[in-house]
């Protein structure tokens, strides 16, 4: 597929590996929740980011904390709940789960790395006007990168064969509309401002929801990655991700 890039002279003249997940089975009755595969990359990968001096203070919190929570409590599908020493702590899983893969994802982007790709047993077609699908060839050696195999780019429409993994089927026109409204207002002008919202976007599409029910191991798993985190206190579009309820807190109001 000859396609013109825009930014093909900025990236390095490496050929997108395709690393496809040959577990993934769309008619699984227990498919594994792409969420939680995404887990495990993440805790392997935990030790790369590194710790600067804007968070230390918020990480050293919970350097002796995390020896001392055994449970966690899930409430309204919303908020995890869980015991520090020095009182609770709730961390909202949607916020505190897009930060945990969007630092993965800038990490594994920034060093050139593909991400990992789940192939579709039928192609996905997808309607465009003819602009976007100008906007979208700009774009395409990145969505490669992030997991995006093409089947074909046509002036109105383009089909997909591959989607990176965790990016729901239902979710891929809005992840591509974003994209391209984002390039055409120029905020993808640089290479490190097309990966970071390329790594925003594939969190906030992958992440888990609001509403959405985990079970005590995947709560767990959450309060660790999000510890382990280089920024735990905000998620990728700057909400907290967690507050903190001292025992002379609950003094108080009790």
């Amino acid at each position: 597929m000859d396609l013109p890039y825009e930014y093909k002279d900025k990236l390095p003249h490496k050929e997108p590996e395709i690393k496809v997940d040959r577990a993934y089975n769309p008619f699984k009755d227990k498919n594994q929740p792409s969420w939680e595969a995404l887990y495990t990359d993440v805790k392997d990968s935990s030790h790369e980011f590194p710790v600067n001096d804007h968070t230390t203070e918020t990480q050293e919190l919970f350097v002796d904390e995390q020896t001392t929570y055994h449970k966690t409590q899930q409430i309204q599908n919303k908020y995890i709940l869980s015991t520090i020493k020095s009182g609770l702590v709730f961390i909202h899983q949607n916020r505190a789960h897009q930060r945990i893969l969007y630092e993965d994802f800038l990490t594994k982007l920034s060093a050139q790395d593909s991400l990992q790709s789940q192939q579709l047993l039928f192609p996905v077609q997808i309607d465009f006007d003819q602009n976007d699908i100008r906007t979208l060839k700009t774009t395409v050696e990145y969505l490669m990168q992030i997991g995006f195999t093409f089947e074909t780019i046509q002036e109105d429409h383009i089909i997909l064969n591959g989607l990176p993994a965790g990016l729901d089927e239902t979710r891929v026109q809005q992840f591509l509309e974003h994209v391209i409204e984002a390039t055409q207002q120029d905020t993808l002008s640089e290479q490190d401002a097309m990966i970071d919202v390329l790594a925003q976007l594939l969190a906030g599409s992958s992440a888990v929801r609001v509403g959405q029910t985990l079970d005590p191991k995947a709560q767990e798993a959450l309060v660790d990655n999000l510890f382990n985190c280089k920024e735990p206190h905000i998620s990728p579009s700057g909400k907290p991700s967690f507050t903190t309820l001292t025992i002379e807190d609950i003094d108080k109001r009790l």
